[in-house]
């Protein structure tokens, strides 16, 4: 009776203490990389030799040359020069497209620690953590980046977005209702709708962005109509009684649609931001 009773006392300890253990721990650091030869130009100066390495590394990037690449920028920032911003969010962007999302995420956090300001970085970490489907933080990294520019149709659609996908529709339409009146996107609509504009005159010039603000203003409520939708035929299946078929015909149509070329949850709707270019 007494070895039983210590058993428990052990469990039970166990029990409250690797819990706790498991809070605290910290991810594993990946292994490094290896360090790569960067022999060109090696008598020249820092610049000259930054230069060459990250125009090496931007145009392999530009043509998904992913390793060459992901080589041509840890010349910059293994190498050459480590505070170089522009090399860590380059290879950051290289390892996004390869899937090696973890590595992604720490040369996103190395440029906030040389610029903690830097919205682009706040945006494609945020890309990053939705790729993993932490949908939390990267609700707080665009939202981040939209405090930092009022202004930045990338992380605002981004942050519309990721609301959507966790279904905070009034949410996401909230942010891009405010952003559609500061973009002024709907001013050119209107001059476009003006009757008194001649058929020849010239193209109004307008932000693609902007006006994507229309699309995704449109797909999420769409989105937010779907659940209604289903609210309502689960009201009906539930009570045994048969819905209007026109509605579940509707209903039925965008399950399809939101299932496939309109999913929210891919992340296939967000913007990682070329800061090369």
């Amino acid at each position: 009776m007494k070895r039983l009773s210590v058993l428990f006392i052990i469990v039970t300890v166990l029990l409250l203490v690797v819990p706790a253990f498991a809070q605290d721990a910290t991810p594993t650091p990946l292994p490094p990389e290896p360090i790569p030869d960067c022999p060109t130009f090696e008598a020249e100066p820092t610049d000259i030799r930054v230069g060459y390495y990250m125009g090496q590394g931007s145009a392999y990037l530009a043509t998904s040359q992913l390793i060459e690449a992901k080589i041509a920028f840890a010349c910059v920032v293994e190498v050459i020069e480590p505070s170089y911003i522009a090399g860590w969010m380059g290879r950051a962007e290289t390892y996004f497209h390869l899937r090696e999302f973890v590595r992604a995420q720490y040369d996103y956090n190395t440029a906030l620690d040389y610029d903690p300001n830097l919205k682009e970085a706040f945006n494609n970490r945020g890309v990053v953590f939705a790729a993993q489907y932490d949908f939390a933080r990267a609700e707080a990294d665009f939202q981040r980046a939209v405090e930092l520019d009022g202004n930045y149709l990338v992380a605002i659609s981004n942050l519309a977005m990721i609301r959507a996908a966790q279904g905070d529709y009034s949410g996401a339409l909230r942010v891009l209702e405010d952003a559609v009146v500061a973009s002024g996107i709907d001013g050119v609509i209107a001059e476009y709708a003006d009757p008194e504009r001649p058929d020849n005159a010239t193209p109004i010039p307008f932000d693609p962005l902007a006006a994507r603000l229309y699309a995704l203003l449109g797909i999420i409520s769409e989105a937010q109509a779907r659940d209604q939708f289903n609210a309502y035929l689960y009201l009906y299946n539930e009570s045994q009684q048969f819905p209007d078929q026109r509605i579940a015909d509707v209903a039925g149509a965008l399950d399809s649609r939101f299932t496939f070329d309109l999913r929210l949850d891919d992340g296939s709707w967000l913007i990682l931001d070329d800061f090369l270019s």
